[in-house]
């Protein structure tokens, strides 16, 4: 009713959905989203959050379309990305992957 998530309304959301997330990973995911520090997950910051759980949700459809997610596929994808070998990816090669898989992420 005060257009934020909190803790608790978060589980329950989640649960109601049957995403099985422990308390912690439910915390860490506040935490995330939480863009003002303010201890719950408004409107924005679930939106923002949302779309981009939708975009790298399209990223893994893509790569499973290409082959298989193992863990030695996806290291393979990642080393691949990773052009400057820091072992992160920067947002200039997020961006670079998103753009030739025809993914907006403006």
């Amino acid at each position: 009713q005060d257009g934020a998530l909190d803790f608790m309304e978060l589980m329950s959301f989640l649960a109601e959905r049957h995403i099985n997330l422990n308390q912690s990973e439910v915390r860490k995911l506040v935490a995330e989203a939480d863009d003002n520090r303010n201890q719950v997950v408004e409107w924005d910051e679930f939106k923002t959050m949302f779309d981009a759980f939708m975009e790298w949700q399209r990223f893994a459809v893509h790569f499973s379309k290409v082959g298989s997610l193992t863990d030695s596929a996806l290291r393979r994808h990642f080393c691949a990305i990773d052009t400057d070998h820091s072992g992160s990816l920067d947002l200039q090669e997020l961006r670079l992957v998103f753009n030739n898989l025809k993914i907006d992420i403006s």
